[in-house]
């Protein structure tokens, strides 16, 4: 029998086509960073990351002064992957002759779900993001620590030491596993052609004032990774740009000169730690981080973000943060005591079923306490505010659809956002 396809409503037809023309016309196709380091000569190098279910295409980017740049080669970006974060695709735009646009610049992507007739322009983010490509070969090599005079490898008593001095490196060193990395000051490790220390074995770094350690960079905002090194690390009394850590455990003390500390797993504990400037400035994911006496300032970005894992926060200050100072996401737990917020564009942000509780002071920031919707995938975001002085704020607190803020006890009845965020 012929399907009765005469019989069907026909306005599902016309449903169709206004959910494929929603599809193809999504509020924002794609994020845009700067890679961190520009490696392709005359060039300018761009992590773009999907966040959409469809593929995009990059017809080129739109310099301040209004010249399209093509990519070197057809540029797809394909689909995000359901249920996860896509990782960013790499694309390079040869410059032809223009000058390179710095981080202050405003400019833009042209791109178009793939197949589409219409394009949007995406605006570039005002900071890097790291190529982790470099980072992965660098774990996976093999050590190479008979390439640098300045080390000395006592195998009886399994320790690998920086003697004092003042040293440089141009590529990276990587220490294999079963040593202890130790430094004792005074040492200045200086590290040109964006090299970095690759570690698979534990930390023993230690400084004085009168015998100091400093680790400089020529840009790198992560010259040490530390990866799976299998025992606990000490960080006391050094000058550090950053570091990457993975599933290790971690003590610092008295760390000065931070732009960047990204964990995945581990626990980290951090006391009298300075950051300052950078993007992203504290990531930990799935970790135990515990923090006593730290500052930040000036973050381009986010200062703290936990994601999933646990943190317990005290006597932290964050200052001038362009993005959110003290940020949970994915379940994670978070206690704040004695946090001073001042002067950053959001305050405290919990999304997707994080819970904060937080006493301390938030001031002069544009919104000082937002509790994003309950995402159906995770569950509500509850906010406790114990003892919490909201001074100076555009606006205090905002509340999106299910979750919930609480004040001395008392629920609180914030605006909501567009959309109900």
């Amino acid at each position: 029998r012929e399907f009765p396809y005469k019989e069907l409503d026909r306005s599902i037809y016309y449903r169709n086509q206004e959910v494929i023309r929603r599809s193809l016309s999504v509020p924002k196709l794609v994020h845009v960073f700067r890679a961190e380091q520009e490696s392709v000569k005359d060039s300018l190098v761009l992590l773009v990351q999907a966040i959409n279910g469809l593929p995009v295409e990059v017809d080129g980017v739109v310099l301040p002064e209004g010249e399209l740049l093509a990519p070197a080669s057809p540029a797809i970006v394909p689909a995000r992957p359901k249920g996860r974060t896509a990782r960013p695709i790499r694309i390079v735009f040869p410059l032809n002759g223009l000058p390179c646009p710095d981080l202050a610049e405003e400019f833009t992507l042209r791109a178009r779900i793939l197949g589409a007739s219409q394009a949007a322009e995406v605006p570039v983010f005002r900071y890097t993001l790291q190529d982790l490509g470099a980072v992965d070969r660098s774990v996976t090599a093999s050590g190479n620590i008979d390439r640098f005079p300045f080390l000395d490898r006592d195998d009886d008593a399994g320790v690998l030491r920086v003697r004092p001095g003042e040293w440089v490196l141009e590529e990276d060193l990587i220490v294999p596993e079963g040593l202890l990395f130790q430094i004792t000051g005074p040492v200045h490790l200086q590290l040109r052609n964006g090299s970095r220390i690759v570690s698979r074995s534990p930390l023993d770094w230690a400084g004085s004032a009168d015998r100091p350690v400093i680790i400089t960079t020529d840009g790198s905002q992560a010259p040490l990774l530390l990866f799976r090194p299998g025992a606990a690390s000490r960080i006391h009394d050094v000058e550090l740009p950053g570091l990457i850590t993975h599933h290790a455990s971690v003590r610092a003390s008295n760390v000065r000169g931070v732009v960047s500390w990204h964990s995945e797993g581990g626990r980290l504990e951090l006391e009298q730690v300075g950051f300052v400037g950078g993007t992203d400035q504290y990531v930990a994911r799935f970790a135990n981080t515990s923090m006593l006496d730290c500052a930040f300032g000036g973050a381009k970005d986010d200062a703290v973000t936990i994601i999933g894992g646990e943190a317990d926060l005290r006597d932290v200050s964050i200052t001038g943060a362009l993005g959110i100072a003290l940020k949970a996401e994915l379940g994670a737990r978070v206690t704040a005591s004695g946090v001073d917020i001042r002067r950053s564009d959001k305050g405290i942000e919990g999304a997707t079923a994080a819970s904060v509780k937080a006493a301390g002071a938030v001031r002069n920031c544009r919104l000082a306490v937002h509790a994003e919707r309950d995402a159906l995938r995770y569950g509500p975001v509850r906010i406790e505010l114990e003892r919490m002085e909201l001074e100076g704020n555009e606006e205090d607190v905002r509340i999106g659809d299910g979750s919930a803020v609480f004040r001395d006890g008392d629920r609180v009845h914030g605006r909501k956002g567009p959309g109900g965020t």
